[in-house]
């Protein structure tokens, strides 16, 4: 999530009470990986090993338009492929450039029997390293594209409704560069996009040391047009997976400037609903501090949970079931 004008901490103050490649590229094959077992199970592990891995110090704090987010990139799409994701007709890699510095989206496929898709987002990028100092972005954004990754290995041996696309965008610092590159050239037509998921700082307790307190169990979700059921499953849902969601309308939001980034903004601006969520900022946000060992892994799981079942929900029939798998 990148900086703006906006005092950030006034802002959560505020929310709360008001709702009580490298030089050598690698490259991926697009065919998608051989079936796999239809058994699958939400790992808290798995979540806690991408995270690990993402911000580590070899990562070198994944910088927007450096070699060493290019990589995250081709690590992603394997991801996207050992777990049974099929890759759009021109790629899981799909470059983008911004004033003359590239970057790429990775997108995956869960193919659904309908035209109509559910596009799940999270960026893998963060603020690199400046001199000796890393900024690792464990929360920003590691948490996020952990439980995309995991839910996109869940979802992968379904046959849902609509099709699932989940999309890992570059360049989010840099004024959400790759989710206003994907939404200028779409891969899929935008009106075939029923809602836009986006998954950003996800491992913390909400508004967590920004005024020393915290809600441990809580999680933020900011809405744009979603249907009226949406919002309903998502507060009867929570307390299966030990959370206590807070949802807002993006306009308010939009009361705090233009400035505002994130990467559901650009299908805002095109009409598509949206549902943000966020366990919002925390003293670590933006600094080298922000590092795996202050996750809360069991609550990023249970996070993970809620969305696959909401996803469930979007995706199904009427009259098929929503429930996800509460760890």
């Amino acid at each position: 999530m990148p900086r703006t004008r906006v005092d950030h901490l006034f802002f959560f103050a505020v929310l709360c009470p008001l709702i009580g490649c490298a030089k050598q590229d690698r490259t991926v094959r697009d065919e998608p990986a051989a079936p796999a077992p239809k058994r699958r199970v939400l790992s808290r592990e798995r979540i806690r090993a991408s995270i690990q891995w993402l911000a580590s110090d070899a990562r070198r704090g994944r910088g927007s338009f450096s070699d060493d987010a290019r990589l995250r990139a081709v690590w992603i799409a394997e991801r996207f492929k050992e777990s049974g994701l099929h890759a759009p007709a021109g790629g899981y890699l799909m470059p983008f450039t911004r004033g003359g510095k590239q970057s790429r989206n990775v997108v995956g496929i869960v193919s659904g029997r309908g035209p109509e898709v559910v596009l799940v987002g999270a960026h893998y990028d963060h603020l690199g390293q400046r001199g000796r100092q890393i900024y690792y972005g464990a929360d920003d954004n590691a948490s996020g594209v952990s439980v995309l990754l995991e839910v996109a290995r869940l979802l992968a041996v379904e046959k849902p409704e609509r099709s699932i696309w989940f999309v890992a965008f570059g360049a989010e610092e840099k004024g959400v560069a790759g989710s206003r590159a994907f939404v200028a050239t779409p891969p899929c037509p935008l009106g075939r996009v029923t809602l836009m998921v986006n998954l950003d700082m996800l491992g913390r307790g909400f508004y967590e040391n920004a005024y020393g307190t915290s809600m441990k169990d809580g999680l933020g979700i900011i809405v744009h047009r979603p249907q009226d059921s949406i919002g309903e499953f998502l507060y009867k849902a929570s307390p299966d997976f030990g959370l206590r969601v807070m949802v807002l309308p993006d306009s308010f939001l939009r009361r705090f400037g233009g400035n505002f980034y994130y990467d559901s903004l650009p299908f805002n601006e095109k009409g598509i609903p949206t549902i943000f969520f966020s366990t919002s900022l925390h003293a670590d946000y933006h600094r080298p501090s922000d590092t795996p060992d202050k996750i809360h892994y069991g609550k990023l799981a249970r996070i993970a949970g809620l969305v696959l079942a909401l996803l469930k929900k979007t995706t199904s029939p009427p009259d098929s079931s929503a429930k996800g798998v509460a760890p």
